[in-house]
This record gives C-alpha cells, structure tokens and sequence, in this order.
C-alpha cells in the first residue's frame, strides 16, 4: 500500500511539474507571438520589408 502512494504521489508532482513548465512556455511565447504579430501589423518586420524590396509581396 506505502509503494503505491508513493507512485501516486510521484505521477501527481510529475504532472503539475508539467503543467508548470508549460505555463511557463506559454507566458514568455506569448508576448513575443503578439510582439511578431503587431510588428507584421505594422509594417516593421524586417523580413516583410525585405519581401517587398524584393518584390515579393
């Protein structure tokens, strides 16, 4: 019965380290996502510049 818990306890830290970790990529990805996203928006990203000096666009 000790061993079981004991596997419980472990499977149940495994998953909030999970939940915890991808928290954590999900916090610091989103404001670069939305940082790429108002820059394309605008007209500043590098690349889309590039693209249309190009004439890509």
């Amino acid at each position: 019965m000790a061993a079981s818990k004991g596997t419980m306890l472990i499977a149940d830290n495994a998953k909030t380290v999970a939940l915890g970790s991808d928290g954590v990529a999900l916090a610091s990805g989103l404001p670069l996502g939305l940082g790429w996203f108002i820059r394309r928006r605008l007209g500043l990203e590098a690349s889309d510049i590039l693209d249309r000096k190009l004439g890509l666009k």
